[in-house]
């Protein structure tokens, strides 16, 4: 089984999965693919197996040394996505890779937030790969979310619902496409009205709550974290006796426990 490989090729992504499946992401311009067809003398047979156009299985003679794909049922500037499946023992060739090469590279093209939501908008996804959503929590980036991409080159529009403590927050999205590719929103800062999370007692013995179900943390003076989760309280009983922060909401409080 081979490793996974990305190669950026006129502006295409070429993806091997696996082997013997050819991944190729382009835009339709008007002019068809060839695709080199190596004869397997070993297995007594062509090396191509099956070949999907944007998704869909496509009809086309295999049993030569060449075909070509028919992309004439296409618009203009349209996504392009085939894929050749082949025997392991072989590999397929495409012919004229730069018909189908495009320009439209991958960006942000929007990114807001407002009391209920946060939304997205993006271009030239090609392939599908997946968002990580990233909130600045206690000085670092945590995800708070992922979702898959729709992919495609044109315009897609996300959204999810709003993850925000009291005060100041801190949200970027990061996008990997591939296995090490990513790229990343700017950072936005938006202010909640909500009320800041409370927490007693400061001196506890078994349980500590809060005044509104909150994601929290428990770390101890060495900074290692104990305790996490989220909920309306937490059990602090099995809990050395000593000294502790307490992460939630916007900020690290102190609690000493008893």
């Amino acid at each position: 089984m081979k490793l996974f490989k990305t190669i950026l090729f006129y502006s295409l992504l070429i993806s091997e999965c696996f082997a013997g499946e050819l991944t190729v992401v382009g835009e339709y311009h008007g002019k068809n693919l060839y695709i080199q067809n190596p004869y397997s003398s070993e297995k007594n047979e062509y090396c191509v197996k099956e070949v999907y156009l944007n998704k869909q299985k496509i009809t086309t003679p295999l049993n030569t040394s060449a075909f070509e794909i028919d992309l004439s049922g296409l618009e203009i500037h349209s996504q392009v996505i085939i894929k050749v499946v082949y025997k392991d023992d072989c590999k397929p060739k495409i012919l004229n890779l730069n018909v189908i090469k495009t320009h439209v590279k991958f960006h942000f093209s929007d990114f807001s937030i407002d009391d209920q939501k946060l939304t997205w908008t993006t271009t030239g996804e090609k392939l599908s790969g997946k968002f990580f959503i990233e909130k600045s929590l206690h000085n670092s980036w945590v995800v708070i979310k992922d979702i898959e991409s729709n992919g495609g080159l044109g315009v897609n529009h996300y959204s999810i619902e709003e993850i925000h403590h009291s005060g100041s927050n801190k949200y970027r999205i990061k996008f990997k496409e591939g296995i090490d590719h990513f790229q990343y929103s700017k950072v936005i800062e938006y202010h909640s009205r909500k009320k800041a999370i409370l927490f007693s007692p400061k001196k506890a013995t078994d349980f500590i709550k809060f005044s509104d179900t909150t994601d929290f943390e428990i770390v101890n003076s060495e900074g290692n974290s104990l305790l996490k989760g989220r909920g309306i309280s937490v059990n602090v009983s099995n809990l050395v006796s000593g000294v502790y922060f307490l992460n939630l909401d916007n900020r690290t409080e102190k609690f000493i426990k008893r």
